[in-house]
């Protein structure tokens, strides 16, 4: 079976993934391990919101590095 995935990024991060040692996460990688067997990733759509920096003033530049090197 092949399978498209859809992530929301700003909740995976905050509620999964903020507080582990994994900032830097191949998604579709992670898709195609939560998958049955014989099943394909064949595409991945993420979402996510822009982050504002007003807690973190670097955390834009983070953002931006992060959509730029998928």
């Amino acid at each position: 079976m092949r399978v498209w995935t859809y992530i929301d990024g700003f909740n995976l991060y905050y509620y999964a993934i903020r507080d582990s040692g994994y900032k830097w996460l191949n998604l579709k990688e992670l898709s195609q391990v939560a998958m049955l067997a014989g099943t394909l990733v064949e595409k991945l759509k993420d979402y996510t919101a822009r982050v504002s920096g007003a807690s973190d003033p670097d955390q834009p530049r983070r953002q931006h590095i992060y959509f730029v090197s998928r």
